[in-house]
């Protein structure tokens, strides 16, 4: 594929390492007829191709495995375990976080002086700030992260939310100070930021993508008794309470 030149979304610094969310303006042709007709309905609803790419100086980014597409400079390419875990009982605990949490168990770990550059992707990318913040995401969202910056498996804390709550009985936890990145379903103009502040959000569906993990998360009746929350035809809600943010898709 041949493209335009590229152009740079966002940028974010954290330490010596510079995060950047690019996007390509527009995608020129392919060798065959049928790639470059979905090219061209792509770029018709609006659909670009975009990368993540980090300069790095003497510092490290995180990413899950296979999301490289090259790198350039003095950069030594390694795996941590994803939670931060070390030995041989950490391994094992690591493994069976995975398992439950559908993230990979290792991270690739690219460290030095250079450029890194992820694999171009048509979806969405959101980067947040962290300090020394804990977030509850949906399975398989996180992309990468610049920082020091864990990813682990947070168990929900009650019944409703378990069995009700339409996320399963384990999330992806991201745990740190620096740079992340996730992958949203949907155009970050599309997303809604709810910010709560000692506050309470119910939500009719699974469109919390991504959640401070200092919010309680319960799945409770729509109206006072299951004849009414029947009724009503709006079922059980999740439920979120406290101070912190939730990211909600339509």
């Amino acid at each position: 594929m041949k493209n335009e030149v590229s152009k740079i979304q966002v940028t974010k610094t954290y330490g010596n390492a510079t995060l950047h969310i690019n996007e390509y303006s527009r995608l020129q042709g392919s060798k065959d007829i049928r790639s470059a007709s979905l090219i061209d309905a792509a770029q018709k609803t609006g659909m670009t191709l975009k990368y993540v790419s980090a300069e790095l100086n003497n510092s490290t980014v995180n990413l899950e495995p296979g999301l490289l597409h090259y790198m350039r400079g003095s950069l030594d390419l390694s795996t941590k375990r994803a939670d931060g875990s070390t030995g041989v009982g950490g391994f094992i605990a690591n493994k069976v976080k995975s398992t439950l949490s559908g993230e990979s168990s290792n991270n690739t770990v690219i460290s030095g002086t250079g450029t890194v550059v992820l694999e171009p992707t048509f979806g969405h990318l959101l980067a947040i700030e962290m300090n020394n913040d804990r977030f509850i995401a949906d399975k398989g969202i996180y992309s990468c992260s610049i920082g020091e910056i864990n990813v682990d498996v947070a168990m929900q804390k009650n019944i409703s939310s378990a069995l009700f709550g339409g996320e399963g009985l384990f999330q992806t936890q991201v745990i740190g100070s620096g740079i992340a990145v996730f992958n949203s379903p949907v155009h970050l103009d599309e997303l809604v930021k709810v910010d709560l502040d000692n506050d309470t959000l119910k939500v009719d569906g699974s469109f919390a993508i991504l959640r401070s993990a200092s919010l309680e998360f319960t799945a409770e009746k729509s109206a006072k008794g299951f004849y009414k929350t029947f009724k009503s035809g709006e079922g059980l809600l999740q439920t979120f309470r406290g101070t912190g943010s939730v990211w909600l898709a339509p």
